[in-house]
C-alpha cells in the first residue's frame, strides 16, 4: 500500500522552485497518526516520500495478460523538484523513470500524460485489459449540449476555446502509448461538469472532480470467483442519461457496474463530497503485490 501527501506541482512556476522542509515533516506526522490507528497496526504498512501518489499509479494487466506499471507524467516533474530540494541538482527525466524500473523490477512502465492532477481522474481501469478515457470529442458526441455549456463557459471566462483541442491531443496521446502495449482503449464521455456554477481557475480546467454533476472516471475494478464476473466499482450518478450511456459501454465489454454512494446514501451529498474534495473512489491509495516492489528504494 503507499500512502503519499498529495504534492502538486504547477509547471508554470518559477523553475527554482523549492519543495519545502514542511511537506516532508507534514508527511512523517501523518503516517505517524494513521499507523497508530489500530487498522494499520494489523497491516504491512510501508512509507514513502516519492512522489508517486497512488492517484497517479496504476499496476494492471493488458490483454496479452502481462503487467505493466502506469504514472502519470506529473510524478517525473515532482520527483525532479524533490531530487533538487534533497541534492541541489536537477536529474533527468530517464534517471527518475530507470528509478521506477528498478523499483518495480520490470521494464513495464509506461508514462501517461496528465490532463489533470491525477490520471485516475481522467482514465479508468475497468479490468480485460481495458481502459476508459475521458474525451472531449466523446462528450461532444454524445452529450452536445453539455459540450456547448463548456465552449461557451470558456468564452465568458476568457480562455482560449484551443486549451480544449490541446487536452484532446494529449488524451489521443494517451490512447496510442496504451494501444501499443496491448491495452484495449475505449474513448468516452467519463464526467460531466456543471460550469453553470460560480467559475474559478480549477474548475474552468474542466478536468479532475471540481464542479461536477456526474463522473464514471474514477472506480476500482473486482472480479468475482465465485459469480466469475468483472465488476467495476464506482460513484453513483444523479443524471440518469449519463448513467444509461455508461452502463450501455459496461453492457458490451460484459462488466457489472456497481455504484456506490456516501455514508449518507444521498446521490447529492456523494457528489457535493467529491466535487469538494476533488476525489472519488480510487483517490490516493494503490494496492500492489509486496513481491513486486523493492522496499529498500522508497525512499529519496
Amino acid at each position: 500500500m503507499f500512502l503519499s501527501k498529495a504534492f502538486e506541482f504547477n509547471p508554470t512556476d518559477p523553475p527554482d522552485y523549492q519543495w519545502d522542509s514542511e511537506y516532508e515533516l507534514y508527511l512523517h506526522s501523518t503516517l505517524h497518526i494513521m499507523h497508530s490507528d489500530a487498522f494499520f497496526q494489523a497491516i504491512n504498512l510501508h512509507y514513502s516520500n516519492r512522489a508517486l501518489a497512488g492517484g497517479n499509479f496504476y499496476a494492471v494487466k493488458n490483454t496479452m495478460g502481462e503487467e505493466y506499471f502506469i504514472i502519470g507524467e506529473n510524478v517525473i516533474t515532482y520527483e525532479k523538484i524533490f531530487y533538487h530540494y534533497k541534492q541541489g541538482t536537477w536529474s533527468p527525466d530517464s534517471q527518475i523513470i530507470d528509478h521506477y524500473r528498478k523499483m518495480f523490477n520490470t521494464n513495464n512502465i509506461i508514462i501517461v500524460p496528465n490532463i489533470t492532477y491525477h490520471i485516475d481522474c481522467q482514465m479508468t481501469y475497468v479490468g480485460c485489459g481495458t481502459f476508459l478515457v475521458h474525451s472531449f470529442e466523446e462528450t461532444k458526441k454524445f452529450f452536445p449540449d453539455e459540450y456547448n455549456q463548456y465552449v461557451q463557459a470558456y468564452k465568458e471566462y476568457g480562455v482560449a476555446f484551443d486549451i480544449i483541442a490541446a487536452k484532446e491531443h494529449q488524451i489521443e496521446r494517451t490512447v496510442q502509448l496504451l494501444a501499443a502495449k496491448n491495452f484495449k482503449v475505449i474513448k468516452f464521455c467519463g464526467t460531466v461538469y456543471d460550469v453553470e456554477s460560480e467559475h474559478d481557475d480549477d474548475q474552468m480546467n474542466i478536468y479532475g472532480f471540481n464542479g461536477i454533476k456526474s463522473t464514471f472516471v474514477n472506480g476500482i475494478d473486482v472480479y468475482s470467483e465465485y459469480e466469475r464476473q468483472h465488476y467495476f466499482v464506482t460513484i453513483d450518478s444523479p443524471l440518469e442519461k449519463h448513467k444509461h450511456y455508461f452502463c450501455d459501454i459496461m453492457r458490451q465489454l460484459n462488466i457489472q457496474p456497481y455504484f456506490v454512494r456516501d455514508n449518507t446514501g444521498d446521490i447529492s451529498s456523494t457528489i457535493d463530497y467529491i466535487s469538494k474534495h476533488n476525489g472519488a473512489l480510487r483517490c490516493q491509495t494503490n494496492v500492489v503485490d509486496v513481491d513486486k516492489v523493492a522496499w529498500e528504494r522508497l525512499w529519496l
